[in-house]
């Protein structure tokens, strides 16, 4: 099955320097093009890289440079490798397209690749257009998937706000090595490719260019604050990824990319969809506050969970207390009369032990069967304080 293949292009010229030719592959037959149909000669034109894995960074350079005795100017650099790319970004790295070559000059043109999950790969043709024509450029790689993870994209379809989605991912290595999720988040936007000091040779700017992009590929930003996770492992070297979607805001299409990072630097880049609704069909106030009350004396504290959803009405299917103040807490469970669409339940929260002075915290968990609100929470707190004394 074919997988996405993510690429950036550097362009670096004109860069006057010695052509690097102890890069070049050992078949001269292959290397050899029949024309620089560019105006460039590109020292290896083929290039067989062999098997990748996971995201092992996939690096190559295309060396070349200007024979002819006047200038070429490039114009465009295409990839063209059926559907295993998903996108291509030209980067100038200090010379922006179309940049002219002079006369004898040398440059390089740079792959990058991530290749998350990929299993198989049609060789990577990449097009040279110049102001004196085209030439191609041919990698051929072996696609190896070191993780494997389904499904490809989550999509949690339609959320109403204040509601829940709720999906679950599995990865395996393909060895069956073991596997650990070391960290998670949003990519960290790119930062600019650095430029060629002056009198920096070819290979240790290429060099320095390719430390920039492990820490690129590398990066994470802040975790999304709707979105949180958590991993279970199945059996050695397979992990369940439980994916929870809480969105929050203005309804509207939703859409992001996460990356998972594991050990051994493996990781995955994952798009994450909803479609939010306005409406808030199913929830309780959200924190509850009952004021003070005098210790010893029975309380009856209340909080209403109100139903709007006109297609799926809810179905209570557990109501608990968490609290490490409240050792016992009873709960009653009403249906009152309804008002016109909306359903409403009352949860009398009974207390009748002595509680200790100062201010009382718990919570609330109310269970439903709605495929979107399989869990609300409300967080209550009440102030007790021991019997005013009379007048001194």
């Amino acid at each position: 099955m074919i997988r996405a293949l993510f690429f950036t292009i550097a362009l670096l010229g004109p860069l006057l320097a010695t052509p690097c030719s102890a890069r070049s592959a050992q078949d001269p037959q292959r290397q050899t093009p029949p024309g620089p149909r560019s105006g460039l000669h590109f020292v290896e034109p083929r290039h067989q890289f062999g098997p990748v894995v996971g995201l092992r960074h996939l690096y190559h350079s295309f060396h070349f440079r200007n024979p002819s005795g006047i200038p070429v100017t490039i114009q465009e650099v295409k990839i063209s490798c059926s559907c295993t790319m998903s996108g291509l970004a030209v980067e100038g790295a200090g010379v922006a397209l179309p940049t002219t070559v002079p006369a004898g000059a040398s440059g390089f043109l740079r792959l990058r690749a991530s290749t998350e999950g990929i299993e198989s790969l049609k060789p990577v043709v990449i097009t040279v257009k110049s102001d004196r024509g085209e030439d191609q450029l041919v990698l051929i790689l072996e696609g190896v998937a070191e993780l494997r993870f389904e499904p490809r994209s989550v999509d949690f379809g339609q959320i109403p706000l204040g509601g829940e989605g709720l999906l679950t991912m599995r990865v395996e290595s393909h060895d069956g090595s073991p596997l650990q999720l070391l960290d998670w988040g949003r990519p960290k936007p790119g930062a600019p490719a650095p430029s060629r000091a002056e009198g920096q040779s070819l290979e240790d700017y290429e060099l320095e260019l390719e430390r920039h992009d492990r820490r690129e590929q590398l990066g994470l930003r802040e975790k999304p604050s709707e979105l949180s996770l958590e991993v279970r492992a199945v059996s050695l070297g397979v992990l369940d990824v439980d994916l929870r979607y809480r969105p929050t805001g203005k309804p509207g299409d939703r859409s992001q990319l996460i990356r998972l990072l594991f050990d051994g630097e493996r990781a995955l880049r994952v798009g994450v969809s909803a479609r939010v609704e306005g409406e808030v069909f199913l929830a309780p106030a959200p924190e509850a506050f009952f004021g003070g009350f005098v210790v010893g004396t029975p309380q009856t504290w209340e909080i209403v969970l109100v139903d709007r959803d006109p297609r799926t009405p809810a179905k209570l299917t557990k109501v608990s207390i968490e609290s490490a103040q409240f050792a016992h807490l009873s709960t009653e469970v009403v249906a009152l009369p309804p008002q016109g669409v909306e359903r409403r339940t009352r949860i009398a929260i009974r207390v009748d032990e002595k509680l200790p002075l100062g201010k009382l915290e718990g919570k609330l968990v109310v269970e439903t069967d709605h495929p979107s609100f399989r869990k609300l929470e409300t967080h209550f707190s009440a102030i007790a304080h021991g019997e005013k004394r009379r007048g001194k």
